[in-house]
């Protein structure tokens, strides 16, 4: 490699690629680096997060179901796992949920529609569930945020019965001398 140090042939060991290199030991080291760079990664490089085996497995059982695959068996169309990469924003359970939601109009359109190939009966299932994840999404986030509330307001009621009674405290006051709580009449002289 270029490293801009002069020498001769016999100072630099020459690797079977034909370039030069210091050491045996850089080039080795040059030659791990690549072979990581260039592996193959035994797990899929895309990794979700909060995504689970179980999760996706469940996903993907469900819509080889309503496409007609076996799960495990067929390999499914490419287009559902790009347009399952586009809903990224969105949790496995949320699009499960979408599908469990959807399961009767996709199935009706499948009965009433003619599709030329697996591709577009797959890509019109995804359209749906694309038209239709947001508005799952926002009666999720209603649903939690509702939750949230009503423990919210658990715990205060309990802090609530450990407080003074605020009704006695802020009655109003009838006498308007103010003079006993100046500290009594040795004050006034």
């Amino acid at each position: 490699m270029a490293t801009g140090q002069i020498g001769t042939n016999k100072e630099f060991f020459k690797a079977p690629n034909g370039r030069y290199f210091k050491s045996e030991e850089v080039y080795e080291a040059w030659m791990e680096g690549r072979r990581k760079a260039h592996s193959k990664h035994a797990v899929p490089q895309y990794e979700k997060p909060g995504r689970t085996a179980k999760s996706y497995k469940t996903l993907c059982n469900t819509i080889a179901d309503l496409i007609g695959y076996v799960p495990g068996g067929q390999p499914m169309p490419t287009i559902v796992f790009r347009r399952l990469k586009n809903l990224d924003f969105y949790s496995d359970e949320i699009i499960q949920e979408t599908f469990d939601e959807c399961r009767p109009d996709i199935e009706w359109a499948f009965k009433t529609k003619i599709f030329d190939n697996d591709s577009a009966k797959a890509s019109y299932m995804m359209a749906i569930i694309q038209n239709r994840i947001a508005e799952v999404y926002r009666k999720e986030k209603q649903r939690n945020e509702r939750r949230y509330r009503e423990e919210y307001k658990l715990k205060n009621e309990n802090d609530l019965d450990a407080m003074i009674d605020l009704e006695k405290v802020s009655g109003v006051q009838r006498n308007r001398d103010v003079s006993s709580l100046l500290g009594g009449d040795d004050l006034w002289i």
